[in-house]
């Protein structure tokens, strides 16, 4: 199905039930769920303040494949949520990530770090299943607003590895499981006590 534009209102919720090629102008300002079909085209995509995205196929490609501008606005999120792995995409500066479903969900690249701009963005929210930073950073620079919020749901997995791994979070459940070297794990308990949830 070819559209021009789409431009999906707050508090709206449209799933696809077919592929669609968008070429103008794609701006989600409420959710948006491809399914396991493709918004592609020319357009650019904005997911506004408010806005939500979800991810459900094995790449984010897969779901959302658009040659033009990524943009995930401060108060935005992406939700990854496939029953199995799946990859997450560096294309956006997320607002907020979340991860859900089943399996393990990686990193393929550093990725860009995450807003910064108030107190309740950049956040990444583990739902479910595993996450593998495979020795990527998944950062909240030191240089904004002070906030974002790492949390782990219980039975979940963060596995961190490599040198360049670091935070700039609060993190919440802290006692779910954390595979990191040993340097890391009394880093991050520490991080625990010094930082009050």
């Amino acid at each position: 199905m070819l559209l021009l534009f789409i431009v999906l209102p707050l508090g709206s919720t449209v799933t696809l039930s077919t592929n669609v090629v968008v070429n103008n102008l794609f701006t989600i300002n409420g959710t948006f769920d491809p399914s396991t079909f493709t918004a592609s085209g020319a357009a650019g995509i904005t997911i506004a303040n408010g806005g939500t995205i979800k991810v459900n196929t094995t790449l984010f490609t897969d779901n959302f494949n658009f040659s033009g501008t990524k943009n995930a606005v401060a108060g935005s999120t992406v939700e990854y949520l496939r029953a199995g792995d799946q990859t997450i995409s560096s294309l956006f500066t997320y607002s907020t990530l979340k991860i859900g479903g089943s399996g393990i969900k990686s990193l393929a690249a550093n990725l860009t770090n995450l807003r910064n701009t108030g107190a309740t963005f950049g956040n990444i929210q583990l739902n479910a299943g595993t996450f593998d930073m495979v020795g990527f950073t998944a950062n909240r620079t030191s240089g904004g607003t002070a906030g974002g919020t790492l949390t782990l749901a219980n039975g979940t997995t963060l596995k961190l590895s490599g040198a360049n791994t670091k935070t700039y979070y609060k993190i919440k459940g802290i006692t779910k499981s954390i595979i990191a070297s040993s340097f890391l794990k009394t880093y991050l308990q520490l991080l625990v006590i010094l930082l009050p949830l």
